[in-house]
């Protein structure tokens, strides 16, 4: 077998693979034997079968069996000894028997990009802090969620939060537009019919159930029914039929959920859980500074026809979907393919691998998210194609994780000990980590 490589255009190779009558008989034999093996016919017994009977019924798979294998190993030799890299389909352009065979192949190749170094790139790394406010005002929040509802007391005053039934009307120029009948509005949360949500607060202060609020000014909302009188302005007069507030829980309630002896452990817990959403929002963040960053710096010369396709096939889903198609489209999808270009270009100097246990955390994840069945979810990816898009950004995740780290100057050995420390599952804010039930938030 011989492989010859020539520039076919720019970012383009043609592969020419051309094998020996010798190869092409061998190879075709072989494939006969293996065939031979399978043929049954009424009167001879397996492997007795002439010669002459066995190449009608199986010569012509037999020679379409060895073309397609001799067309993968010599594609294979192109890519392994040659250093050709593929991008998108490869087409084949000739086909030729005389003398033995000769294929013709041709593709798009990815191209040879530089990367920085790590040291090139400047990463916020800033040390997360949790205040004693964020702690207190976390476990207020969460002893409102687990908090009661029950009616105003008579001699309570509406507060934001509070949820109100009104009647009244909406009046224009002294005129009722629409009358208000049990109209409920949860205070301070969005406007009142156009009056902005914290002015209503401020109308509602020291207001009792039962209380009569007159000519409060408003302008109405687009919204509002009926139509004519939509975005002019009005007056609300109404009267606060009822009230139902949200009462929180005790926080003997928390402790017993968290299974905490008292107040400061309690506190202890909630700040190790807010310190661990910050380091991996920090993290996300980092990571999106070092993927902008590379865009920046690197220099990337973008296949044109791979691009031309990419373009048409956003303009086709676009289409199809009846959605608008942005005027920038071109910049944006090639935006993307130099993305793709970088990221790949950078797992490779990596040696970024991605493993069945990649994939099988991915999915559990995806499961837990979704509270679908795991092998439901495989069995989707399978069927719509869509597995090696999952593989393919597992594999950038990884690599930029990896990469984050060395701009971070954190060597190899110290995230592997991290990891370890943790189950083998880092710990926020660094490369790796996977969210699931051992997270504290």
């Amino acid at each position: 077998m011989q492989v010859q490589i020539d520039d076919a255009g720019t970012l383009r190779k043609r592969i020419t693979i051309t094998y020996s009558v010798d190869e092409v008989a061998a190879k075709r034999d072989l494939l006969m034997g293996k065939l031979a093996d399978q043929v049954r016919l009424p009167g001879f017994r397996p492997g007795k079968i002439p010669r002459a009977v066995i190449e009608k019924r199986v010569g012509a798979d037999a020679q379409r069996q060895a073309d397609e294998e001799l067309a993968n190993e010599g594609l294979d030799q192109a890519t392994r000894i040659h250093g050709i890299r593929p991008l998108g389909a490869i087409a084949a352009d000739e086909i030729a028997r005389d003398n033995g065979l000769r294929l013709v192949f041709s593709c798009e190749v990815k191209p040879t990009i530089t990367l920085p170094e790590p040291s090139a790139f400047t990463i916020d790394d800033a040390a997360v802090a949790v205040d004693d406010a964020e702690v207190d005002g976390q476990i207020v929040t969460m002893c409102r969620r687990l908090g009661t509802e029950s009616a105003l007391n008579a001699d309570e005053t509406v507060q934001a939060g509070d949820q109100i039934t009104l009647s009244g009307s909406v009046l224009r120029d002294g005129a009722e537009v629409r009358k208000l009948h049990d109209f409920k509005h949860l205070v301070g949360e969005y406007p009142l019919l156009g009056k902005p949500a914290e002015d209503v607060v401020a109308a509602l202060k020291d207001k009792k159930v039962g209380d009569v609020v007159s000519g409060l000014a408003t302008t109405l909302p687009g919204t509002f029914a009926p139509t004519e009188h939509a975005n002019q302005p009005a007056e609300l007069t109404f009267t606060i039929q009822s009230g139902v507030r949200l009462r929180p829980a005790a926080v003997e309630v928390l402790l017993g959920q968290f299974n905490q002896p008292d107040l400061a452990a309690l506190q202890g817990v909630i700040r190790t859980s807010l310190t661990n959403v910050a380091e991996d929002r920090k993290r996300r963040a980092q990571v999106e500074s070092l993927t902008a960053q590379l865009l920046e710096k690197v220099t990337v010369e973008v296949p044109p026809l791979t691009l031309a396709k990419a373009v048409a096939d956003t303009k086709a889903v676009a289409a199809k979907d009846g959605s608008a198609i942005p005027d920038d489209v071109d910049a944006k999808v090639a935006k993307d393919l130099r993305r793709y270009l970088i990221l790949d270009a950078l797992a490779d100097q990596l040696d970024v691998r991605v493993t069945q246990d990649d994939l099988t955390q991915q999915i559990l994840m995806a499961a837990q998210q979704t509270r679908r069945r795991p092998e439901d979810i495989a069995k989707n990816l399978k069927e719509s194609g869509k597995l090696n898009q999952v593989g393919m950004e597992i594999r950038e995740a990884k690599a930029l994780e990896l990469f984050l780290d060395r701009a971070l100057g954190r060597p190899a050995p110290e995230a592997a000990a991290v990891a370890a420390a943790h189950g083998g599952n880092p710990a926020h804010g660094h490369a790796g980590h996977v969210h699931g039930p051992d997270c504290n938030h």
